[in-house]
């Protein structure tokens, strides 16, 4: 039985600076486009990048963890451009796709990373 009174149980969200590298095709010959993480949960990670990725398209990404490279596929959430940032964009990604390592290696960083 749900009450009206119970809120969602918000992710945990840890603050990171990761590199990740990011391309919409899982065509592994596709040109990478560079971003840096800022903050990374179980269900998806915000990047900025110079790049503007279209809301909803799907995303094939490289996420630097410090224990070694995974992979990860995700739906674009939000994409918003940064004020005062001359063309930097922030995008929000919702995974769906991810491995044992990298969900591994993403629980260490929000382990390490969340006071």
């Amino acid at each position: 039985m749900e009450r009206s009174s119970e809120k969602r149980r918000e992710p945990r969200r840890a603050k990171v600076k990761a590199n990740v590298w990011i391309r919409e095709t899982a065509e592994e010959n596709a040109p990478l486009v560079a971003g840096k993480v800022r903050d990374l949960s179980y269900g998806g990670l915000c990047f900025t990048g110079r790049r503007k990725f279209g809301k909803n398209s799907l995303v094939y990404m490289l996420l630097e963890t410090g224990y070694g490279l995974v992979r990860a596929s995700g739906r674009v959430a939000y994409v918003q451009e940064e004020a005062g940032s001359e063309g930097m964009v922030e995008t929000g990604v919702a995974f769906f796709d991810f491995g044992l390592y990298a969900r591994d290696a993403i629980s260490k960083i929000i382990s390490k990373n969340i006071h």
